[in-house]
């Protein structure tokens, strides 16, 4: 949390406390005259836009959700890779196996 750096003023449309027990009481966003001065993660102090920026992260849900896509990917992509090759072999087949009786 150290690096986060701000891209900019807070947007009153966005809800920074999404994935937290404050999510609902600010689920209009922000009150009116209500910006958060400051806050504490992991024994590090936060600047005001360090948190706006923290808001931004996904919640945990959706963390985790990136992270399995990720584990899952390179088994979805042998699992592709194997079938296209057996359906193409079984066309082959199928193929040779049609000529064959054709010829009869």
């Amino acid at each position: 949390a150290q690096n986060v750096t701000s891209k900019g003023g807070q947007n009153r449309g966005e809800n920074p406390f999404r994935g937290t027990p404050f999510e609902d009481f600010f689920r209009d966003g922000m009150p009116e005259g209500f910006s958060p001065r400051g806050g504490v993660m992991d024994q590090t102090a936060l600047t005001s836009e360090q948190v706006h920026e923290v808001s931004k992260w996904p919640s945990r849900t959706e963390q985790l959700s990136i992270l399995i896509g990720q584990i899952l990917a390179p088994g979805a992509n042998l699992t592709s890779q194997l079938t296209a090759t057996g359906g193409l072999l079984a066309s082959q087949i199928e193929q040779h196996a049609e000529g064959e009786d054709a010829s009869t």
